[in-house]
């Protein structure tokens, strides 16, 4: 049992090279939901987040949700990305997260058993997103101030790699904190249990 730290929609040219330099200080390994579009346009990012033990799982190729979209759409969506993350040479994805953690029954659960996939959400949202400082964000989760902002010793944690410096400065707070108290963290596991319908309580 470990709290898993994934991040979503990278990888960007400036902030995801951020996030992995801090990872990295810190000796943590990582999940990275990637973005198919910008995948395609940052492959040396990516390859460095697989070089230094990263797990990259597919997102999406555009951000779009599945409840906007039909049953192919969603099909189509999603092996592009798988395409894109082959041609990194990533094989054999395991987990699926899609867009704003947004599940379309049956659609998003008979698409994922095509390509032998787990559809995953989270359990703590960090809000980064919404523009929230790191000190805001880190207050929120010592705290306990949302119903998403619970910290666990199997919390699956929701961040953002494209999202900037903040996001940087939570992890420098939240990594501690988790060692502090014991737990271990690493990429998140197949088998883990995570909301259908997660909490997204983020006030912009």
């Amino acid at each position: 049992m470990a709290v898993a730290l994934t991040f979503d929609d990278g990888p960007h040219p400036r902030w995801t090279p951020e996030v992995l330099s801090t990872l990295a200080g810190v000796g943590v390994q990582a999940t990275f939901f990637v973005q198919g579009e910008r995948l395609v346009e940052c492959p040396d990012v990516a390859r460095d987040a697989l070089a230094q033990g990263h797990e990259l799982q597919p997102h999406c190729w555009r951000h779009r949700s599945h409840r906007e979209l039909r049953e192919d759409e969603i099909r189509e969506d999603l092996a592009r990305v798988l395409a894109a993350l082959a041609e990194l040479g990533q094989q054999g994805p395991t987990l699926w997260r899609p867009p704003y953690g947004h599940i379309e029954r049956p659609a998003t659960y008979d698409v994922a058993a095509e390509h032998g996939l787990e559809v995953v959400t989270w359990t703590l949202q960090t809000c980064d997103w919404a523009g929230r400082s790191a000190e805001q964000m880190w207050s929120e989760i010592r705290s306990e101030e949302r119903p998403s902002a619970v910290l666990r010793r199997d919390s699956v944690v929701i961040m953002h790699d494209p999202v900037g410096a903040e996001t940087v400065g939570l992890l420098e707070k939240l990594v501690p904190e988790i060692r502090r108290r014991g737990w271990a963290i690493g990429p998140l596991a197949a088998g883990v249990e995570t909301p259908e319908d997660p909490f997204d309580d983020c006030r912009v």
